[in-house]
């Protein structure tokens, strides 16, 4: 638009002092503006862009490959002399890393003739968990003049959902040793009243409460219940997901170990038949995406463009927990995935703010088991204030050291608080400690 009132000006001026060679020179740089104007818009219009992608886009496991493909094609009558295009990417934040490898063209430039039609296709090795966004496409086009130049962002982009890594574990159990439950055990530490095994002669000092009173009536004899022992089984994970909580240079690092861990031991308790639910302070990555709008960059517009934003809508100004209800059974197993995987970090909202938000939210009948990297004063507090109120608690540490722990690698002071509460804890230092748990974790 400068460039014509900048022609209409100089014209105006030349017919003004009478400059013929001025006005004709102008009268044919305006009509090529306009030629080339007419030829960029009807390019543009006739463009076609249909974006599709191999094989399943969610979930997907780690390590599996996907081939994206994007075709052009020129249904107008005019050839586009050229067209820039470039695919967005997954980004660096300043967090975390890319978990992805791209094989193929994703910049180029090409020209399409009348019909033609040209395929963008790139493969994708999907190498970390997450919820990962591929495209739209940028697409600029011009004159071959140089004259005309038009932006566009097109198609919608594709969302990949990669779902955490478990490791397969020892036959871990995370129990809790109360009277009543569903797991029969081999000690007698406490039985449970709902459950009668047998019936037998009363003895000295059996209580009143367990007289069978039918069997007494029929044999004119006291006689006792025995009942089975017991004890609860399952676990609901508290995951400390805030990015304070996950700082240094191992800090990612301990973040993927912890979403491990919950998922490992998730896929462990629910595939013999046990409960697991997950209460976390992070945030889903859908959900923001679903409030916010997607986000695209791209190399060869690094300062950004008005075509290339999106219109954003507010962000959620209140932050709330991503609550999973404590249950069995394989479509709880796929929700604790599905929810890890498109897990990102939260802000400004502690972990001990979780806790107390999530009493009201905590079966009695499985275990709590805390996982994070630190515990801040009140974190340690609110734990405490659970194990009071009567749940059992296990923390489970997480502190990334590629393996075990060195000498040199001290317990911090917030473990010793938590211990002086009658709190468990388990240190996990990586991968391999993970796989080599105990085969019995009890919540005392």
């Amino acid at each position: 638009m400068k460039l014509f009132l900048t022609v209409i000006l100089v014209l105006l001026l030349g017919i003004g002092l009478r400059l013929d060679y001025l006005v004709y020179a102008t009268y044919v740089l305006l009509g090529v503006l306009l030629l080339s104007r007419f030829w960029v818009r009807q390019g543009n219009r006739g463009l076609q862009v249909v974006r599709s992608v191999s094989g399943s886009i969610m979930p997907n496991a780690i390590g599996e490959e996907r081939t994206v493909t994007v075709s052009l094609k020129n249904r107008s009558s005019l050839t586009i002399p050229w067209i820039l295009f470039e695919e967005s990417l997954p980004h660096h934040s300043e967090r975390l890393s890319v978990g992805f490898r791209v094989y193929g063209d994703t910049v180029g430039m090409i020209r399409l003739k009348p019909g033609g039609e040209h395929r963008i296709e790139y493969r994708v090795r999907l190498e970390k968990r997450g919820f990962h966004q591929f495209g739209p496409l940028l697409l600029e086009t011009g004159d071959l003049f140089g004259l005309q130049r038009t932006i566009r962002v097109v198609t919608q982009p594709h969302f990949f959902l990669v779902l955490p890594k478990t490791v397969p574990l020892r036959g871990v159990r995370i129990v809790s040793r109360r009277p009543i439950g569903e797991i029969r055990l081999t000690h007698r530490l406490f039985e449970d009243p709902t459950r009668i095994a047998s019936v037998r002669p009363y003895l000295p000092g059996d209580p009143l409460q367990c007289i069978h009173w039918p069997a007494t009536a029929r044999t004119g004899e006291l006689h006792s219940r025995v009942y089975e022992p017991t004890c609860l089984s399952g676990a609901t994970f508290l995951l400390d997901f805030n990015e304070n909580a996950y700082l240094g240079s191992t800090g990612e690092a301990s973040a993927e170990l912890a979403v491990t861990i919950v998922a490992s031991l998730s896929r462990n308790l629910l595939e013999h038949s046990h409960q697991a639910g997950l209460i976390t302070n992070g945030q889903d990555a859908a959900g923001r995406v679903g409030r916010e709008g997607w986000t695209a960059r791209f190399k060869t517009h690094p300062g950004g463009h008005p075509a290339l934003s999106q219109e954003k809508r507010e962000p959620d100004p209140k932050r709330r927990s991503l609550v999973i209800p404590t249950r069995r059974g394989d479509a709880q197993l796929n929700n604790i995935l599905e929810t890890l995987g498109r897990l990102e970090f939260s802000e400004d909202f502690p972990f001990a703010k979780l806790v107390q938000e999530s009493v009201s939210l905590l079966p009695r009948d499985a275990s709590v088991v805390p996982v994070l990297e630190h515990a801040s004063p009140a974190a340690v507090s609110a734990l405490g204030m659970l194990r009071r109120k009567g749940f059992a608690v296990t923390v489970v540490y997480t502190r990334f050291l590629g393996g075990a722990s060195p000498d040199w690698a001290q317990t911090p002071d917030w473990t010793q608080d938590l211990l002086a509460q009658g709190i468990e804890i388990i240190e996990v230092c990586g991968e391999e400690g993970l796989a080599e748990l105990s085969p019995e974790v009890l919540a005392r």
